[in-house]
């Protein structure tokens, strides 16, 4: 019985849960070869040569091991942890007062060894900044979207940006947070690579303290993009995962300081923008679940 139940998980359930994950994930233009994702009402066009085939989980299995406070991925042989932090209320100014839903966030910035992992490729700038555990950088709002898909497609999972007001509350510790002036600290040497430590160059993720939830790197390192248009706040109330933000459509909200930031732009309600095509050495990206 065993033995006809694989058989049957492999020729049957295995290829259809394959066309299920493809499906739902994008629609392909077939005469052109281009497969088109959407995301949160966004879309990214990839061309179907770059899309890596599908390889759902087994029966039974899962494509996590929990950990106390999250759970551990692997893609490709790849390790990253994502911390669950509980909704809560988010206060981002005394006038803006924000609801949010649970959700999940990395432990770290997503490092050049996942990078690669999923695209195959190293965009960071070299001088000095080459590891698998540094934060990749010289990656623009466009090249995460690309990454996160290929990453959802790997995985069958809806691994995204942060919005910034989940980005800032995950900062502060969540219902953790003890109000400290950095992520998980009022030295900002303690916590954070920036200027005044860094040398000018990236360093290797999680070789500083972490903040309440056992979060690394929140304060300094590499700036982060966040998912979210900048612009004006929005009205106090509740903030989905999905939040857009304004409806100029100008330049894409990031977080957090990076090795070349002052110490005064590692506190955690620094932040402000780029156009979506930029790419530095001291940007990079976390993702959410």
């Amino acid at each position: 019985m065993k033995a006809m139940n694989k058989r049957i998980h492999a020729t049957i359930i295995r290829p259809l849960l394959t066309l299920c994950l493809a499906l739902t994930a994008w629609t392909q233009a077939g005469a052109q070869g281009v497969v088109i994702y959407k995301t949160n009402g966004e879309t990214t066009i990839l061309q179907a040569s770059d899309i890596k085939e599908i390889v759902p989980f087994g029966y039974g299995e899962k494509p996590w091991t929990e950990v106390t406070g999250g759970k551990v991925y692997t893609v490709n042989g790849v390790k990253f942890t994502m911390v669950e932090v509980e909704g809560g209320s988010c206060t981002y100014t005394s006038r803006h007062i924000y609801r949010l839903e649970k959700f999940s966030i990395g432990q770290t910035e997503v490092t050049q060894a996942l990078w690669e992992a999923v695209m195959g490729s190293n965009p960071s700038y070299s001088k000095g900044m080459i590891g698998p555990n540094f934060p990749v950088n010289n990656v623009s709002w466009h090249d995460c979207q690309t990454f996160i898909v290929k990453l959802n497609q790997l995985t069958g999972l809806e691994f995204r940006l942060p919005n910034q007001f989940e980005w800032y509350y995950a900062a502060f510790g969540g219902n953790n947070g003890k109000k400290y002036k950095f992520s998980g600290s009022d030295d900002a040497g303690e916590v954070a690579w920036y200027s005044a430590n860094s040398d000018w160059h990236v360093h290797e993720v999680a070789t500083k303290s972490p903040n309440e939830l056992g979060i690394y790197d929140m304060s300094g390192n590499v700036e982060e993009w966040c998912y979210n248009w900048y612009g004006s706040l929005p009205s106090s109330g509740a903030i989905g995962t999905s939040y857009q933000g304004p409806a100029n459509k100008t330049e894409r909200a990031y977080k957090g300081g990076g090795y070349t930031s002052s110490e005064s732009e590692l506190n955690n309600g620094w932040g402000f923008s780029y156009a979506p095509s930029s790419k530095y050495s001291y940007l990079g990206l976390r993702l959410a679940l």
